[in-house]
């Protein structure tokens, strides 16, 4: 019998990312397809089942097809279809859902109304700042509007709860903050939270009215932001700025990179 290859460690957090889990099935069914039994390549696919919860419509898609018991073809068929959906991806330029896979994506909140339980305070994020927002609306943001590598701007950071979410998400963020008490106290924080993906997180201390970016942006390479998060107008984003396709209001959630500039 093949050897059965744990490929999920148990790691708090990973479950909410269906990019890794997307990677890790990928892994673990290129093992399984090469196998030449049933037995074989039930085998592979269950080191996947127990790491995460029953609820990932792809990993109950994975337990359908096992306690099928059906032929060893007709298993690998409809695995085979499971690997293209994950290997040709359908993306857009905003994000990096797998439209193939939408089902997939239960940590992006789709309602108008968005209810969280409670404040997520896990790593580095505590709460010590009475000004900032729960880091489930920055995590949300950047999800649904950046790519993984994209560019985030938060003219008020404050705790730097953008830059700590910026970290965990895969994307680059520059905040600004007029207290430079609390910015060396944020820039701290943020660098107790882990940097995986090997993202830059800048915090400027300046006010966000009148700071000028530009030679900062040009020594990153950075010809403009993918997001920009903000608390009100700033007299370098348009007054009347441009929509979204969808509708939503550029300046308040999402500013194309033709459009956030600081001229």
């Amino acid at each position: 019998m093949a050897e059965q290859v744990d490929l999920l460690k148990p790691r708090s957090g990973d479950h909410s990312d269906p990019q890794m889990l997307h990677s890790m099935v990928l892994a673990a069914l290129e093992q399984a397809l090469s196998e030449n039994s049933l037995e074989d390549v039930a085998y592979r696919l269950r080191g996947l089942l127990p790491k995460y919860p029953d609820a990932e419509p792809l990993l109950q898609e994975l337990r359908q097809i096992l306690e099928a018991q059906t032929d060893l073809d007709s298993v690998k068929l409809d695995l085979r279809k499971i690997q293209d959906s994950l290997q040709n991806g359908r993306t857009n330029t905003v994000n990096d859902i797998n439209l193939n896979r939408w089902k997939d994506y239960d940590n992006v909140l789709t309602d108008s109304l968005w209810i969280e339980p409670r404040r997520d305070s896990s790593g580095a994020h505590t709460g010590w700042y009475w000004g900032n927002f729960i880091p489930q609306i920055a995590s949300q943001m950047m999800v649904r509007y950046t790519k993984r590598g994209g560019w985030v701007y938060d003219a008020f950071a404050g705790s730097g709860t953008t830059l700590i979410e910026g970290r965990r998400q895969g994307r680059n963020c520059v905040g600004v903050e007029l207290s430079e008490e609390i910015a060396e106290k944020a820039r701290q924080i943020v660098l107790d939270e882990p940097n995986p993906h090997k993202t830059v997180s800048e915090l400027v201390v300046a006010d966000s009215r009148s700071v000028d970016l530009r030679p900062r942006m040009q020594d990153l390479s950075v010809r403009a932001f993918d997001l920009a998060i903000l608390m009100g107008r700033t007299r370098n984003i348009p007054r009347n700025p441009p929509r979204h396709p969808r509708g939503v209001p550029l300046a308040t959630v999402h500013l194309r990179r033709s459009n956030v500039r600081f001229r």
